[in-house]
C-alpha cells in the first residue's frame, strides 16, 4: 500500500513538472503584454534564476539553458540531465538540483559544472534554498531535506521531526527559519534544520509546490488545487488569499519583485497563467495578454525587474513589458 502511495505521488510530481516550458517578462503598466522572443529552449523548464550580471539560467528536462542576451540565444549546460531546482549564493556560485544526479555547482557563471554529492544519499532534488549564513538546503523526492554548510562540498540529512519525505519547496526567512513544502503541507525549522515541526494550521493537507517570503517575513504557499495561502506569524497559522483567483487554482510558482508585488504561476487545470497582487496577496489580477497557453510552473525576476516566466509545451521564451 505504501509503495502504491509512493508511485502515485511520484506520478503527480513528474506530471506537474512535465507541464513546463519557457518564457520571460519586465515590470508593469496599464496594458500588460507578452512578446515571443527568439532562441527557444528544448524541453520543459522547471526552474529559473538570474545572477547579478543578468545571466539567465533555466533548468530543463535536458540540461540548463544559459543566456547572456536576455533570452535571444541560449547555450546548454549539463546536456541530457534533468534540472529541477536552481539557487545562487552571495558569492555568485550556482547550484543545480537534478533528477537522479544530485547537485551540481558552478563557480564561473555556468561555464563549468561539477557534481557535489558527498553525503547526499538521495539524488532526486526538487528544491534548493540558501540561508543568510550561506548554508545550502536540498529538498528531495522521498529523502527529506539535506544540508551543506561548506558550499556543497559535504551534505548531511536533517530530518528529525520531518514526517513527510517528499519535499517540493524550500524557503528561509530573515531570522534563518527554514520552511519545507511537502506532499502534505508545510514544516518549519527554527534551528537551521536540526529539527522540524508541522506548521500547517489553516492549510489543506495537499502538495505545497511553491514557497516565498516577502520583506516583512510574510510567508506565501502555492498549493495544488487550493490556490495561495499566507502566514503573517511565521507559519503558526495560514489563511487563503485567493480573491481574483479560482478557488481551486493549481499554483506551482511564486515570486516577489523589488516593489513587493507578488506573482503566481498556475497550471491550466482551474484558471491558469500568471497572476499579480499589488497588495500582499489580498487581491489578484491575471496578467496574461499575449500568452498563447496559460500553464506556468516557474518564474523569477532579474535585477532590472524583468521577470522570466516559463510554461508548457511551447518551449518558447516570452518577454513582457510592464511599466509599473
Amino acid at each position: 500500500m505504501f509503495m502504491k502511495k509512493k508511485v502515485c505521488i511520484a506520478s503527480r510530481l513528474i506530471h506537474a513538472l512535465l507541464l513546463t516550458a519557457g518564457f520571460t517578462t519586465t515590470a508593469f503598466a496599464q496594458t500588460d503584454f507578452w512578446e515571443l522572443l527568439k532562441g527557444p529552449l528544448t524541453g520543459p523548464v522547471a526552474a529559473i534564476v538570474t545572477n547579478r550580471n543578468d545571466v539567465i539560467f533555466a533548468g530543463t528536462f535536458v540540461g540548463i539553458g544559459r543566456s547572456t542576451d536576455d533570452g535571444a540565444s541560449w547555450k546548454v549546460d549539463l546536456s541530457g540531465i534533468p534540472v529541477f531546482a536552481l539557487a545562487i549564493n552571495n558569492a555568485g556560485h550556482i547550484f543545480a538540483g537534478t533528477l537522479g544526479n544530485g547537485v551540481y555547482r558552478s563557480t564561473d557563471q555556468g561555464e563549468t559544472w561539477n557534481a557535489v554529492n558527498d553525503g547526499l544519499t538521495n539524488s532526486a532534488i526538487f528544491a534548493l534554498t540558501i540561508n543568510s549564513a550561506q548554508h545550502l538546503f536540498a529538498g528531495t523526492f522521498d529523502g527529506g531535506v539535506f544540508r551543506s554548510i561548506d558550499n556543497g562540498d559535504n551534505w548531511a540529512p536533517i530530518n528529525a521531526g520531518l514526517t513527510e519525505s517528499f519535499v517540493t519547496a524550500l524557503a528561509t526567512n530573515r531570522a534563518g527559519h527554514l520552511f519545507a513544502g511537502t506532499n502534505a503541507g508545510v514544516f518549519r525549522s527554527i534551528n537551521n534544520g536540526d529539527s522540524w515541526s508541522f506548521s500547517n494550521a489553516g492549510l489543506p493537507a495537499r502538495f505545497v509546490f511553491a514557497l516565498v517570503v516577502n520583506a516583512a517575513d510574510h510567508l506565501f504557499a502555492g498549493t495544488a488545487n487550493d490556490g495561495v495561502f499566507r502566514s503573517t506569524d511565521n507559519g503558526d497559522s495560514w489563511d487563503g488569499v485567493n480573491v481574483g483567483l479560482d478557488a481551486a487554482v493549481d499554483v506551482r510558482a511564486l515570486t516577489i519583485n523589488a516593489a513587493g508585488h507578488l506573482f503566481a504561476g498556475a497550471t491550466e487545470l482551474n484558471g491558469g497563467g500568471v497572476f499579480r497582487s499589488l497588495n500582499n496577496g489580498d487581491n489578484w489580477e491575471a496578467v496574461n495578454a499575449g500568452l498563447t497557453r496559460l500553464h506556468v510552473l516557474a518564474l523569477g525576476f532579474d535585477r532590472q525587474v524583468r521577470a522570466v516566466f516559463w510554461r508548457v509545451r511551447m518551449v518558447a521564451v516570452y518577454f513582457a513589458a510592464l511599466a509599473r
